[in-house]
């Protein structure tokens, strides 16, 4: 079933709410900020986890240089968390090392990137790209301006009475007519860069606000 045949969401006073179109549900999900729609969103690294991975590794370097000062002591057997182990040689206990040190370069990376915004959520299905107010005056006819990506568009029409059609300009007259409130899904790339509205015959000024999302990379 395509997204026209479906029911928009609304709330218990049956207004429309913030919402998107999942292609892979095949229905309307809600739209707050961070968008889950078929899939699980894989969740920055926090502060506690990191600092937590930060301890257990040191706990293990600890142990590694007890391990080498066991076996330059001439202690041959050494017995960590219950098990007897044999003595490591120096070349791997460098080897250990050196990979311990790229862990923690790679925990540094994960924080730098929460901090500064960079972390992204992955998702299976698709995630919300932006949003995009559009006036209209007078006759103006406009077009949408969809971040790179985009292949869903979410409209809500919030003031006034507008045309619009696909794929070439409508006039007051001439479009499909949607009133303030209502709603319009463009559910392809090809729509939203062929999308064309305007104000009705008996407005002067009309606003539109949309919503973009597009695909996981």
């Amino acid at each position: 079933m395509g997204y026209r045949e479906k029911l928009i969401l609304t709330d218990k006073q049956g207004n429309p709410i913030p919402q998107v179109w999942d292609p892979v549900l095949g229905d309307f999900v809600p739209h707050m900020g961070k968008v889950q729609l078929s899939g699980a969103v894989v969740s920055p690294a926090t502060d506690a986890k990191l600092e937590q991975v930060k301890s257990e590794l040191e706990l293990v370097k600890s142990e590694l240089e007890t391990i080498k000062a066991n076996q330059l002591s001439g202690d041959q057997k050494v017995q960590l968390s219950g098990a007897v182990v044999s003595p490591a040689t120096d070349a791997k206990l460098e080897q250990v090392k050196s990979e311990l040190e790229l862990v923690k370069s790679e925990l540094e990376t994960i924080k730098a990137n929460q901090l500064s915004g960079d972390q992204k959520a992955q998702l299976s299905g698709q995630i919300a790209l932006g949003d995009e107010q559009v006036t209209v005056e007078e006759d103006d006819v406009k077009s949408l301006s969809p971040p790179q990506g985009a292949t869903v568009a979410y409209i809500t029409v919030s003031d006034g009475a507008v045309r619009y059609r696909i794929g070439a300009d409508p006039t007051g007259t001439l479009g499909h007519r949607a009133n303030g409130d209502d709603d319009i899904v463009l559910a392809s790339a090809e729509d939203i860069a062929a999308f064309r509205v305007t104000n009705n015959v008996d407005q002067s000024y009309s606003t539109i606000f949309v919503t973009y999302s597009g695909a996981v990379s």
